[in-house]
């Protein structure tokens, strides 16, 4: 079995307390997959009605301007329960400010998008009620001065953008407008929900709805496949979600081709051992390979070859079943690359060795201990290599404050980030088996702030 995936360009590099942040190039997340990566979808996020919402903390990213075409978007199933229902809003709280984006019902089984200032909206409605216990695709844009609602890939309602846009510094609430009354609530289900900061996706006046999964295309500030909880946010701003009243998934989704959650660059797996597997745990799910059939592997991952920093994370479980190198680089003819676990003999984790030999010491291993982070940085103008890492007990309060292991390994043409591949060697020896729960690769040398805000989004799904 294999799977492709299309090239994808990264996102702009978001600017926090004047730390830069580094580019996020490539996203291999198992619960973004919510299976093993090329299945199609089979779940989405359930709401009750009552009590269940989901809210995304702010970031600037989310803030949507009157200069700058965007687009709100998601699949949308409701169960015909509460005529106000909320799919998303940003900033609105009952009595206090009006959202300044917002997409719901509007009390009559129509679709009402808005956007406002806080205290005047500009509203638009659709003419056509949504069909109750139905999946709709349903989208809010700006372009070219002009507010457009498209419902099922036709453009229902658009007029001249007349209302000033004002960002209230709040949340993002789905599911629900904080304060409002319980018909505010959602009765049905979301399936991938993105927010597009610089970029009207759709501008004609119908368009054949894709039945392939959003991806995040540049821009993209927000992307939730809503196919496991927890919750992913797999845009670069990786926004940590908060489930209250416990949101839950079911076994409906809109019909949909195979997840495509990479941001750049292609993957390809190969299973014909059956020795991969996906396992949908309270981590949001991971991959498991469970055997030493050398031909099971993933790869993929942009081509770094000497002159490219690189900052490359992963979640990861090690396993004494199968000992070899858990991540290892694509192509050892451009550069020998090792990280997460490695046995020869002994289990290893925390391995880190930009250049294929042991640069730096491994610590002794207990296959499925727990899960680990691990950072790997490799910076081409100084040629050190530094490894930054946590762990249940371990950098468990903020995540890493300093460097864990470094060494200085020099600038020389073996030192490149040639694509990875998971499980084994290039020629299929070595094989490791464990549990992986994401890979994402990064475009330069990852500030220690920005390690930490990873951490801080991530440490709970894995129990860290």
């Amino acid at each position: 079995m294999s799977g492709i995936m299309q090239m994808i360009a990264s996102h702009r590099v978001p600017t926090v307390s004047s730390v830069t942040y580094v580019n996020m190039v490539y996203n291999l997340d198992a619960a973004g997959y919510g299976a093993l990566p090329g299945n199609v979808i089979t779940t989405s996020a359930s709401f009750d009605g009552s009590t269940q919402y989901l809210t995304v903390p702010y970031n600037s990213g989310l803030d949507l301007s009157t200069s700058s075409a965007w687009t709100i978007e998601g699949w949308v199933y409701w169960n015909g329960l509460n005529s106000q229902a909320n799919f998303i809003e940003k900033d609105g709280v009952s009595g206090v400010r009006t959202p300044s984006y917002s997409i719901q019902m509007d009390g009559s089984g129509n679709v009402r998008a808005a956007v406002s200032d806080g205290t005047t909206e500009q509203i638009i409605t659709s003419t056509t009620a949504l069909t109750a216990n139905t999946w709709t695709h349903v989208a809010f844009t700006l372009n070219s001065g002009s507010i457009s609602l498209y419902q099922g890939g036709t453009q229902v309602n658009s007029a001249v953008l007349s209302q000033t846009i004002v960002d209230g510094g709040g949340n993002v609430f789905i599911g629900y407008q904080q304060g409002q009354a319980s018909t505010y609530y959602l009765g049905g289900r979301l399936s991938y929900i993105r927010l597009n900061s610089n970029t009207a996706v759709y501008s004609n006046s119908s368009f054949i709805v894709s039945t392939s999964t959003l991806r995040p295309i540049p821009g993209t500030q927000l992307l939730l496949p809503m196919v496991a909880a927890p919750f992913t946010d797999i845009s670069t701003n990786e926004s940590t979600i908060t489930n209250i009243g416990t949101v839950t998934t079911t076994a409906s989704a809109p019909t949909l081709t195979a997840i495509t959650t990479d941001l750049t660059g292609t993957y390809a797996m190969t299973r014909t051992g059956a020795s991969i597997s996906w396992k949908s745990t309270g981590t949001g799910g991971y991959f498991e390979k469970n055997n030493a059939t050398g031909t099971d592997h993933i790869t993929g991952g942009p081509n770094y070859a000497i002159s490219q920093s690189y900052t490359v994370f992963m979640a990861y479980q090690g396993d004494s079943r199968s000992g070899g190198r858990l991540l290892n680089t694509a192509n050892e003819g451009v550069s020998d690359w090792v990280a997460g676990t490695y046995a020869s003999g002994t289990l290893f984790k925390n391995v880190f060795y930009p250049n294929g030999t042991v640069n730096l010491n491994s610590d002794s291993y207990v296959g499925n201990s727990g899960w680990n982070f691990l950072w790997a940085l490799y910076d081409t103008a100084t040629g050190w290599g530094n490894l930054y890492i946590a762990a249940s007990g371990v950098n468990a309060n903020v995540g890493p404050t300093a460097v864990y292991k470094n060494t200085l390994v020099g600038s020389g043409s073996t030192h490149g980030f040639n694509q990875f591949r998971l499980w084994s060697r290039s020629v299929g020896a070595e094989v490791q088996t464990g549990n992986i729960g994401l890979v994402r690769v990064y475009d330069n040398v990852m500030p220690l702030a920005q390690i930490q805000s990873v951490w801080a989004n991530l440490h709970s799904r894995f129990g860290i």
